[in-house]
């Protein structure tokens, strides 16, 4: 289950205890409806220290990507230059720098990082399509192409300098016995997560560190797939249980995986977001419907459906938490008064 479309008691005792520590968790969140770029609809993927948000917004003539910088949405535009001639665009990450990365589209995707006002083609030459899905304080980019047989590969853009705008790729070899490989993020030191494939075609979360890819298993099941990482190295994501193939939101962490667990009546959950105190958001699904998820942060005690802690009658249905920074604040994607929007919440 992708990104966009998350513990025994004892467990998340010991894995979530960081959380009370941190100013994540609360009683209760004031909400913010992020802007969109034209009224319309809009979606909120990332957030950053400063309480950023990148996503993507009903825009002029397409939806493209956005930055919201506090005060203001900026689109990011769209790429058109030869061959590409793009109709949308969509952010998926943000860093300290207010530097976007996501995908441009033309039916197919090509990478873009949105920087200082300049939108900068990330795509590899000779490649059906890629995306850029994280990006760290210095610039780094990771994401995923594919050549033109579709084989997938993960990659990192590093630029030449500091957030410079241009730069040099690296695919990075999957030593987990497969041929297929996405790249999901990327923290402060380098580290990725993403997927692979492993010998038998199945495909497992990685952590990519020191030039080697790790696997990082499963909860019992068939696939997993890791969806982010803190500066600490702690991997958050989804899995397969052996029982159940809808799957649960997992944390990786001192070489274990974690099951998040679900809330009563979810058939699962995954787990998208991670921050440096180690609080961890994402959602549970009661279906296949995206109407029928809910955001969640995981506590001590389990997921805590984000909807019971945002004032009553706000209008708001929270379906999807996306990111969480370390201040506690949180960014998804939900509907309000019946229409797809961004949110931010900050801890009350």
């Amino acid at each position: 289950m992708p990104k966009t479309i998350g513990l025994s008691a004892c467990a998340l005792l010991c894995a979530a205890a960081l959380a009370f520590t941190s100013p994540a968790f609360a009683q209760s969140y004031s909400i913010l409806e992020v802007p969109s770029l034209n009224g319309g609809f809009n979606q909120g993927n990332a957030i950053n220290a400063s309480a950023h948000v990148a996503g993507a917004s009903a825009g002029s003539p397409e939806e493209q990507g956005f930055l919201y910088n506090g005060s203001t949405v900026i689109g990011t535009g769209v790429l058109n230059v030869p061959p590409i001639n793009s109709l949308y665009s969509e952010a998926w990450g943000i860093n300290a720098s207010d530097e976007v990365v996501g995908e441009t589209q033309t039916g197919e995707g090509y990478a873009m990082l949105y920087s200082a006002g300049t939108l900068v083609n990330l795509s590899p030459p000779n490649q059906e399509l890629s995306f850029a899905l994280g990006v760290n304080k210095s610039g780094q980019v990771v994401g995923y192409w594919a050549n033109l047989s579709f084989q997938y590969s993960a990659f990192l853009w590093t630029p030449k300098k500091p957030n410079g705008t241009t730069g040099t790729f690296t695919s990075l070899a999957n030593n987990l016995g497969g041929t297929y490989s996405t790249g999901a993020a990327i923290n402060d030191s380098g580290q990725i997560v993403g997927s692979a494939t492993v010998k038998n075609g199945n495909l497992h979360a990685f952590l990519y560190s020191g030039g080697k890819m790790a696997d990082l298993g499963t909860l019992g099941g068939i696939a997993s797939m890791a969806n982010a990482l803190n500066n600490s190295g702690q991997v958050v994501g989804w899995s397969d249980l052996s029982s159940n193939k809808t799957g649960h939101g997992f944390l990786y962490s001192g070489g274990k995986m974690t099951d998040l667990g679900i809330l009563p009546s979810a058939v699962g959950s995954t787990a998208t977001g991670i921050n440096n105190f180690g609080d961890i958001v994402g959602y549970v699904y009661y279906g296949s419907h995206v109407g029928q998820r809910r955001a969640v942060i995981y506590t001590a005690a389990g997921p805590v459906d984000l909807n019971t802690l945002i004032p009553a009658g706000s209008g708001w249905l929270l379906l999807q938490a996306n990111g969480i920074n370390d201040a506690g604040q949180i960014v998804g994607t939900g509907l309000l008064n019946n229409i797809t929007h961004a949110f931010l919440l900050t801890p009350q």
